[in-house]
């Protein structure tokens, strides 16, 4: 797989189903805005540790955000097509490249984002005044994983670019 892993890239632009990149998937689960967007309470928008009798659940059994978008936050984590590097406001929306300034390949683990049904619910530490499942939120970034690795915890979400 690694031979083709590093060849593909993101066409943002072209009609077709695909994965969205890092940028994408954020954007979506913050409602479409680029503040954050409020889960409250949590439990109403996502499965999680305390909530999910240690299962994934059937997709749209709790409310859609902003967006209309259900299971951003929780249940299983998404994939991205991005690869796991550091990113910032430079970062392309097309996600961190997968080479580096000399040509060598970075490492072939995909970002992972929104949490999933075995994150504890984060009692020390609130988010504009709502307690988060660890890893349920808009801000955290999962544990990177090849993006061809099957997982009991994680899951992608598919969108489709149209003219």
């Amino acid at each position: 797989y690694s031979d083709f892993l590093d060849k593909m890239q993101c066409n943002i632009h072209a009609n077709g189903y695909r994965i969205p990149t890092e940028a994408e998937w954020e954007f979506f689960a913050r409602g479409g805005s680029a503040n954050d967007a409020t889960y409250d309470p949590v439990g109403d928008y996502a499965w999680y540790k305390t909530n999910a009798s240690n299962s994934v659940h059937e997709v749209k059994t709790k409310l859609a955000n902003s967006l209309g978008l259900y299971d951003i936050l929780g249940n299983v984590s998404e994939i991205c097509f991005d690869r796991f590097d550091e990113i910032d406001i430079n970062t392309p929306i097309t996600g961190a490249d997968a080479f580096d300034e000399n040509g060598n390949n970075r490492h072939l683990k995909c970002v992972r984002r929104g949490g999933c049904y075995t994150n504890p619910e984060r009692t020390d530490d609130k988010v504009g005044g709502v307690s988060y499942p660890t890893g349920c939120n808009v801000d955290t970034r999962g544990q990177p994983k090849p993006p061809y690795e099957k997982s009991l915890y994680g899951g992608l979400r598919v969108i489709c670019t149209a003219d």
